[in-house]
């Protein structure tokens, strides 16, 4: 609908950018994956990924995309011996970028 986005905190513009531009300023994502034999304590390759156990069951991973693909995450589960019944991704959205850039030091 837009070509620019402007956030502005407390009257002043702090960005004016593309979408995609913005969306880049956040350079994580979570993977969240369902499996029948989610165990943490026998997989440390999960563990040294910072993995945990959500509420709902799901294990789930914060990474950098700078740092790692989704195919080496993926590898990682694999290599740990999760049987994986399904996976995603979720990434930041405007919302995350604009309380991220208007948040109080």
């Amino acid at each position: 609908m837009c070509d620019t986005i402007a956030i502005i905190n407390h009257g002043r513009v702090i960005a004016s950018e593309s979408k995609d531009e913005l969306l880049a300023r956040l350079d994580y994502r979570k993977l969240r994956i369902a499996a029948h034999n989610v165990d943490l304590i026998s997989a440390p390759t999960l563990l040294g990924l910072g993995a945990v156990i959500a509420k709902d069951g799901r294990i789930e991973i914060d990474f950098r995309s700078s740092e790692h693909s989704f195919e080496e995450m993926l590898e990682r589960v694999k290599s740990a011996g999760i049987d994986v019944n399904d996976i995603s991704i979720i990434e930041p959205d405007l919302e995350d970028v604009f309380v991220h850039l208007t948040a109080a030091p």
